[in-house]
């Protein structure tokens, strides 16, 4: 069995899930989904079409994807391409999506000093107080590159950091409703708290959480949609517990 990352963080997942992907996800959102990603396969550039493959094999795990070769040689010619042009934020996020798509699939991180690039992108995000976009690249670099937390610069200054950033976040979607940036901060605690702390989401959170997603059904946004449904799925694991997508993948 194929494990894309294992943190052994030791929580069990409980019972009673706060969100329910099986029964919230209903068949004409990922009918919304595939649509989408038909149209994005269609395109010289397969960034977004990886994106929503593996929001898809998440939220759907008996999807049958069939994803060809050149589908993979596409999205392998991206990755290079976001390489080249040194966007690591968008490379981090190519290189999850394939390496969930395929444990095995060999990302080269280390191939043109391309892990060490964006590590000076992550010091850099830090230096200059742009703490939405560190949190969520160091939470991507742990789980490409099997990093623990102290080696993306993520210590208690900034632990303490992205607790405030949450809470900031919580009020901010309290009064105008954005919560896809509470949900990514959330998400980003996930992965880089230690295993004795979560993000503490309240029910109030899930129902916010849930009114966003609901906002992306009726507007059939459907990339947005399900990035934020793929989060959710993910928060479902309490104190970062052990997500099962079915055929053999786990993120822990």
């Amino acid at each position: 069995m194929e494990n894309i990352n294992k943190f052994e963080r030791g929580f069990e997942v409980k019972k009673e899930l706060p969100w329910d992907a099986k029964n919230e996800i209903i068949k004409e959102d990922l009918e919304g989904i595939r649509e989408r990603r038909d149209y994005w396969r269609k395109s010289t550039t397969r960034t977004e079409f990886a994106r929503l493959s593996m929001a898809m094999k998440i939220l759907n795990p008996e999807e049958e994807l069939n994803i060809n070769q050149d589908d993979w040689q596409d999205m392998r010619k991206s990755l290079e391409f976001l390489r080249t042009n040194q966007d690591w934020e968008n490379f981090s996020k190519q290189a999850l999506a394939m390496k969930i798509l395929n444990p095995v699939e060999d990302m080269r991180l280390n191939n043109k000093d391309a892990w060490q690039n964006m590590g000076k992108e992550l010091k850099s995000l830090k230096g200059r107080y742009e703490t939405g976009r560190f949190f969520s690249l160091a939470a991507t670099m742990r789980i490409i590159g099997h990093a623990a937390p102290d080696q993306l610069y993520f210590d208690q200054k900034a632990q303490h950091d992205l607790e405030e950033s949450l809470k900031t976040c919580r009020e901010i979607a309290k009064e105008k409703g954005n919560w896809e940036q509470f949900t990514e901060h959330a998400l980003a605690a996930n992965f880089l708290y230690p295993p004795n702390k979560s993000p503490n989401l309240t029910q109030e959170d899930w129902e916010g959480m849930r009114k966003k997603l609901d906002e992306y059904r009726k507007e059939s946004h459907w990339s947005a949609f399900a990035e934020q449904a793929v989060a959710m799925k993910i928060l479902t694991n309490h104190k970062g517990g052990k997500i099962h997508l079915g055929r053999g993948l786990e993120i822990e």
